[in-house]
């Protein structure tokens, strides 16, 4: 059995949730688990885990699980933790160790492919994300021994690149469409920016430049803690807001304001691209994704009523953007689909 001192010796019973005991109860399978946690401390990450010997082998994976063929990532070794802890999510107070909230992000079991002299282990994972096959190498990079890789094999259906997207466009109109097909959202004022994430980073695709980029530094270095994944790609409006929340686009090209992302659409998530489905399923994905708890990042309301949306819109100067809930995202392309209406 695993030794689970150094595991102990980091919590104090009583002051954190986390199980610092197994609990006796009797495994219904043979079958060894793995889990991986969305860990929201300090320094987001994600940590891997493997049952091994009665306790679960842990590494801790900064950028998160590769999920295309051949990417690797750092991931850190840490201290084995009880087999109790794959069932753990909830809030380890601030101060203690590891303080912030754990989510479980994938869970499954595995098969040992392979493990060799040097401590490589090859796994087969059976998530319901993660399938396939990927390696835990002990590559001790800088000279620290607890640095491992994480690889992501070239086989078993691993994604590809990176796809790249244009942005779905609206067509003018006159008149707020009628019916229940329709959803309707504010047209923000700002900048228009897909933001693709990957290995828990993420940047803005727009075309307004350098010093928009240097303006939405905190807003990106915030992006990853704002999505319970590490791999997508969204759509939205980068803007700066007043004291009253209002948007101006004066205050965004000036240097003045808050500035935060208004997301609206997703086009890809965790390497599955969903521009063929219809936005009703996209938009319940992007609700799904995001931590409403992080102000950088924020969803952009959609409402049924689009008459009554357009006149709160016009009293505060902004249009709105009415949505085929049934339509699918058409990178690049004008359509009837959407529809912006000015003030």
């Amino acid at each position: 059995m695993a030794d689970l001192d150094e595991y102990r010796a980091k919590r104090r019973a009583g002051k954190t949730p986390e199980p610092l005991e197994r609990k006796g109860r009797k495994k219904k399978s043979k079958e060894l688990v793995f889990v991986v946690q969305r860990h929201s401390a300090r320094a987001l990450h994600y940590d891997f885990r493997l049952e091994r010997d009665g306790a679960l082998l842990s590494w801790a994976l900064p950028r998160g699980v590769p999920l295309r063929a051949g990417e690797r990532s750092l991931a850190v070794h840490v201290e084995d933790h009880p087999l109790d802890y794959a069932d753990f999510e909830g809030d380890i107070p601030a101060g203690e160790y590891g303080g912030g909230s754990v989510e479980v992000w994938d869970r499954g079991t595995y098969e040992l492919q392979r493990e060799r002299r040097d401590g490589t282990l090859t796994v087969i994972l059976h998530g319901r994300k993660l399938q396939g096959e990927w390696a835990l190498v002990p590559a001790r990079l800088g000279g620290e021994e607890r640095n491992w890789l994480i690889v992501r094999a070239a086989k078993d259906g691993a994604a590809g690149p990176v796809q790249v997207y244009e942005p779905m466009l609206a067509r003018e109109a006159q008149r707020v469409p009628s019916g229940t097909g329709w959803a309707f959202e504010l047209a923000w004022e700002g900048v228009r920016a897909l933001a693709p994430v990957a290995g828990a980073r993420g940047h803005f695709q727009h075309t307004a430049g350098d010093a928009l980029d240097a303006r939405c530094k905190q807003v990106l270095a915030r992006m990853p803690r704002a999505l319970r994944t590490s791999e997508c790609v969204l759509d939205g409006v980068i803007c700066a807001l007043d004291d009253a929340g209002q948007p101006s686009r004066e205050l965004l090209e000036g240097g003045g304001g808050t500035v935060v992302y208004l997301t609206f659409d997703v086009l890809e998530y965790e390497t599955e691209p969903l521009i063929e489905q219809p936005w009703k399923a996209r938009r319940e994905r992007l609700e799904a994704l995001l931590d409403d708890s992080v102000a950088e990042v924020r969803l952009s309301r959609s409402y049924d009523d689009g008459s009554a949306l357009r006149a709160a819109a016009r009293a505060r100067g902004l249009g709105i953007v009415a949505k085929q809930r049934k339509a699918p995202y058409l990178p690049g392309q004008v359509s009837d689909d959407w529809r912006l209406l000015r003030p």
